[in-house]
């Protein structure tokens, strides 16, 4: 793949380290990382002789970004610095384009983005967020647009981070967080309420995953400073998570990795070292161990760290080696729809006999974003009709169907059963994972009289 290499040494000074700055820029929004001594002593500091648990790649060797958010298709970024558009698109070739949006801030601002994933109705997938001072815009995409959704109550100071909701625990709503540690749930008609405050220097807002016990749906804050991880619950309750030596986000693990399209690099995050940026990736088979697990984006030497929830409590390790100050990371965006490759009658013609009785083989196929295997058969429904189970109770096999190397899951359905009629048709099939991910597919068929 052009644009992305192995992993490049820098050189570094011991003791020195990057800190947070929270000066304002003269376009309102905050100011990029600034370098500083961080703490001689951490006692979150990985060991030297840790074995890493991932091998990032570069990817784009020159580029000052400021926040990161990533569709399958692209990346979105911010940039920071003279004679750079502020809004930048990366394909998979690693190549940077202008996104094509009307979008103005000084070149030294840092704006903060959220890439809506589609669970809420009025923010559909693809919506960006992107911070700039005191004020949340929206950017239409499609249309190269922008448009002023809110503003922050000006005791509040700038807007440092945004992230949506993605378990549903805050309505699904985009979050809000201030400079000043206010913490504010965003409604689609620009009304703002707050939930909580977490505290001055924060950054890197996130969801947990279901999968970590009582902080489920929490919102997480990181704090650089003191190396705390931070939850806020639904109802403004904050408590400490964890902690890692300079940490600026705690990002949670996706249940299957989602790759962005020509690569296989599923996670991907900007360092700054001295006056060079540069943006690396992990690949799916890194993230994919990991699912339920937070990953800790660090400006220290300590690298990524990794926090699992383990019979009630936090364990930290370490993840991936130091490569310069992480000011940006994310993971490849998973919709919150998710579409299912089809084949009808695998190896056979795509008819159907309306108001048969004869059941009807369907392959749900697996592709490089998820496994067939993680399909809850029993919630799937393929033109209004359920599976029907085998004699032994069973709802589908497993086999590879289209020699890709993958296993596919193939169900039955009774065509009596469905809602169709003669004639061409595009049948529609619904259902999700055992991990609760909506699916949908859709199969060009023909539909022949009784």
């Amino acid at each position: 793949m052009s644009g992305a290499s192995g992993p490049r040494t820098h050189l570094r000074r011991q003791g020195a380290s990057v800190a947070l700055g929270l000066l304002l820029a003269g376009s309102g929004c905050i100011d990029p990382l600034s370098i500083s001594a961080p703490p001689s002593r951490s006692p979150f500091k990985a060991s030297p002789t840790v074995r890493y648990q991932s091998h990032p790649r570069l990817f784009v060797p020159s580029l000052q970004v400021g926040a990161l958010a990533a569709l399958p298709d692209r990346l979105l970024a911010t940039t920071v610095g003279p004679g750079q558009e502020k809004l930048v698109a990366i394909d998979a070739e690693g190549r940077v384009q202008p996104l094509g949006v009307r979008f103005e801030a000084a070149p030294e601002a840092v704006c903060p983005l959220a890439l809506s994933p589609g669970h809420h109705p009025a923010f559909p997938e693809g919506d960006l967020l992107v911070g700039s001072g005191p004020n949340i815009q929206r950017v239409h995409l499609a249309l190269g647009d922008t448009e002023l959704l809110a503003s922050l109550p000006a005791e509040e100071g700038d807007v440092v981070g945004l992230c949506f909701d993605s378990q549903g625990s805050f309505a699904y709503d985009p979050l809000v967080l201030a400079q000043n540690g206010g913490v504010y749930r965003l409604e689609a008609n620009g009304q703002l309420w707050r939930v909580g405050n977490v505290g001055a220097g924060g950054s890197g807002p996130s969801i947990a995953s279901p999968y970590f016990g009582p902080y489920a749906g929490h919102l997480l804050v990181a704090f650089q400073s003191t190396g705390d991880v931070i939850a806020l619950s639904p109802v403004g309750k904050t408590s400490r998570l964890t902690g890692w030596s300079g940490v600026t986000a705690a990002l949670a693990f996706p249940e299957v990795p989602r790759v962005l399209d020509g690569t296989d690099g599923a996670f991907f995050f900007a360092v700054r070292s001295g006056t060079t940026s540069q943006v690396y990736y992990c690949t799916a088979a890194d993230i994919a161990p990991h699912n339920g697990a937070l990953l800790l984006t660090s400006l220290h030497a300590s690298g990524d760290g990794l926090a699992r929830l383990e019979s009630g409590r936090v364990a930290v390790e370490s993840w991936s080696r130091f490569l310069g100050a992480e000011v940006a990371a994310a993971f490849v965006q998973r919709p919150a729809l998710t579409r299912l490759a089809l084949d009808v009658r695998p190896g056979g013609a795509d008819d159907i006999a309306c108001g048969s009785a004869e059941l009807v083989p369907v392959a749900l196929l697996s592709s490089s974003y998820l496994s067939a295997a993680l399909i809850d058969a029993s919630t799937v429904t393929f033109a209004g009709a359920a599976v029907v189970p085998s004699r032994k109770g069973g709802l589908g096999t497993y086999t590879d169907c289209n020699a890709d190397g993958a296993v596919d899951l193939v169900v039955t359905f009774r065509p009596a059963e469905m809602h169709i009629a003669p004639g061409p048709a595009t049948l529609v099939l619904e259902g999700s994972t055992f991990g609760s991910e909506r699916l949908r597919g859709e199969a060009q068929v023909q539909v022949i009289a009784p």
